[in-house]
Order: structure tokens, then sequence, then C-alpha cells
């Protein structure tokens, strides 16, 4: 048996009558999703680029193996970096709820699985430069890896992960 999805809350401040300025119509909940947006960059933003522990995501996510050595509980940022990433989710479903008024507990299931295969394709085609004793990274930007997981995005995870 397989429940229908759930209202979600109407909150007058939020999901109220629409909001004229001049020529252009604005909903409410439309105009809380950009500030929240804008204030979930400006809280990553500050976090990742001026705090110990943002640092820190960013050496693990360069080489865990050397950050490591240089003292970094690897382990405990990758937890932290879930986290972080469970709390934007969180945002993000309660703007998903207030713009379509319903939530279900699957709807995000898609994204995160096509999020995880394209990780996992980018691990993979690091491993496979690594086994042929290439550099593990190229730089940051233009090392081609997105070109790796464009199947993931078409909706095709198969192609990337080893089944034919």
């Amino acid at each position: 048996m397989q429940r229908a999805p759930s209202s979600f809350p109407q909150i007058d401040y939020v999901t109220g009558l629409a909001i004229q300025l001049g020529p252009i119509t604005v909903q409410r909940a439309a105009l809380f999703t950009i500030i929240a947006l804008v204030i979930c960059w400006g809280f990553l933003n500050v976090f990742v680029n001026r705090t110990q522990v943002g640092r820190a995501m960013q050496a693990t996510s360069q080489d865990p193996d050397t950050a490591r050595l240089m003292g970094i509980n690897v382990d405990r940022i990758i937890m932290v970096a879930f986290a972080l990433g469970a709390a934007l989710a969180a945002v993000a479903g309660l703007c998903w709820g207030l713009r379509y008024t319903n939530v279900e507990f699957r709807m995000g299931f898609v994204a995160g699985l096509k999020a995880f295969y394209g990780s996992r394709a980018r691990r993979d085609r690091q491993h496979q430069w690594r086994r042929r004793g290439r550099p593990r990274a190229r730089g940051y930007r233009g090392d081609g890896d997105h070109l790796y997981t464009w199947p993931v995005l078409v909706g095709r995870p198969g192609r990337t992960c080893g089944r034919s």
C-alpha cells in the first residue's frame, strides 16, 4: 500500500498572496527560495573559505592521503561534508514543500542516485588515471572528468558504472 504525498503547511508570510512589484508578480515562496539560496551560499562560502574545517575539506577533496599525513582527521571531515550536504538538502526540501505544497519520502531519490553515480564515476576515473601512471589530478578546472559523467546526467548510470 502506497501512501499519498503529505500536504505541506501553509505559512502566511511565505506562502501568502503574491507580491506585485510594478509589472512583475512574484510568488512569496519563490522570493523565500531566493533569499534562502543567498543565505546558504553566503554561509557555505564563509564556511569553506574561512574556517579550519573548510580548509580541511578542501585538502581532503584534493588528496585524502596527504591530508591524513598532515594531521587532518579525514573520516571526521567526510562526516562533516555529508552533514553539511544533508542540511542543504533539508533547506531545499523546505523550499520545495513551500513552493509545490506537497512532500513525499522518495522525492529526492532519483537526484541523489544520480549524484552518487556521478561521484562514483569520477572516483573510478581518477583511479584509472593513477593506474596508468599519470598524475591524479591535472588541476581543478579543465581536467576532463566532467565529460565522463555525462551519461549520468541524461539518465543512464549503468554505462558509467560497468553495466553494458
